[in-house]
């Protein structure tokens, strides 16, 4: 409570220092953002499937009218609110926003199992001796190690491994992270099946010390998922969705919850504790598959995305510096388009 009386008495009294953002002129709405990602999808599906899209009598080229690049702000907000066409900058704020998403849709599932120490976890150490502790007091022991273990990383792991020549790419993070996870309910089955065995004999309670190993492992995966996802998508987000992407990785903590409650009161409430965490283990390796999927298909899309932006750079280079123009000649409309398309996607 002290704390949190602390950081409330904080917040506002650096508000002075904060640099405020007012939405106005070239500002996406919450709204306008999912029009656009709506009919992104759309635009998508119906080019996919053509057939489709005859049938419905749309053109998936047209669902969105792109105004004009040369437009000011005010004219193209004024624009896209009256006649439904976005500006390039805005369409491609969307398209970096949905190749964003696909990402942070497998981080659900390590929410689901991380928030499971304050619940199953602590009810796993009620059982246990306490040495005169509080079931719930376990649960200081993993903000003490984030705490310690951030600067440790930042400062010597990564580093470390960098000049070794490993790839720690933030989606190999996140990746690691994942497998930690597993690691960790895999060492939490095994510990709560040897306290059933315990009580079932009728011998001493087993030390809640022994909950340490895999509260530490999670922490590490912590470290490798979240941290690293949280900049992920801070880094990966358009200058103007970045609140909007921020907000979708919050919103993927609140599904992982969601997910375990209805999975606890629903499958796992006739399922033995341990098989349950054994289970949820196994969901989180299922789940590191798909993560490795995406993870692929993420760094195809951006190695293709690199290598147009370089073909267009050398297009333009060519027009502009060509061995048979004397001064600067001018770029066709067309090139100059696409390249400042290619450059702020």
């Amino acid at each position: 409570t002290i704390f949190l009386i602390f950081a409330m008495v904080l917040f506002p009294s650096k508000r002075k220092e904060y640099k405020h953002h007012v939405p106005g002129e070239g500002s996406s709405s919450l709204s306008n953002t999912f029009r656009m990602c709506g009919l992104l999808l759309l635009e998508r599906f119906y080019n996919k499937f053509p057939r489709i899209s005859r049938c419905f009598g749309k053109n998936g080229h047209t669902l969105l009218k792109s105004s004009d690049e040369t437009a000011s702000n005010d004219d193209l907000c004024s624009e896209s609110e009256h006649d439904g066409s976005v500006s390039q900058q805005q369409l491609s704020d969307a398209e970096q926003a949905l190749h964003v998403i696909p990402i942070m849709l497998m981080l659900p599932m390590f929410w689901m199992l991380y928030d499971q120490q304050g619940s199953v976890w602590t009810l796993q150490a009620s059982r246990m001796h306490l040495h005169g502790l509080e079931p719930e007091q376990m649960n200081l022991v993993n903000p003490i190690l984030i705490m310690l273990f951030i600067p440790l990383f930042d400062r010597y792991i990564y580093p470390t491994l960098e000049g070794r020549g490993w790839n720690i790419s933030p989606l190999r993070r996140m990746g690691l992270g994942m497998l930690f996870c597993a690691v960790g309910f895999f060492t939490s089955g095994f510990l709560e099946t040897t306290i059933q065995t315990r009580e079932e004999q009728g011998l001493d309670k087993v030390n809640v010390f022994w909950q340490l190993p895999q509260i530490t492992i999670v922490a590490i995966a912590e470290i490798l998922l979240s941290v690293t996802g949280l900049e992920f998508a801070y880094a990966t987000s358009p200058e103007r969705m970045k609140a909007f992407l921020l907000s979708v990785y919050l919103l993927t903590v609140s599904i992982g919850d969601f997910f375990g409650g209805a999975l606890y009161s629903s499958v796992f409430r006739s399922l033995n504790r341990a098989t349950v965490m054994h289970v949820c283990a196994i969901m989180m390796l299922g789940n590191l598959c798909l993560f490795f999927c995406m993870a692929k298909w993420w760094e195809r899309c951006e190695a293709e995305k690199n290598s147009e932006r370089a073909q267009m750079n050398q297009t333009v280079q060519d027009h502009v510096h060509g061995p048979k123009h004397i001064g600067r000649t001018k770029i066709s409309p067309e090139v100059e388009m696409t390249s400042q398309h290619l450059s702020l996607s």
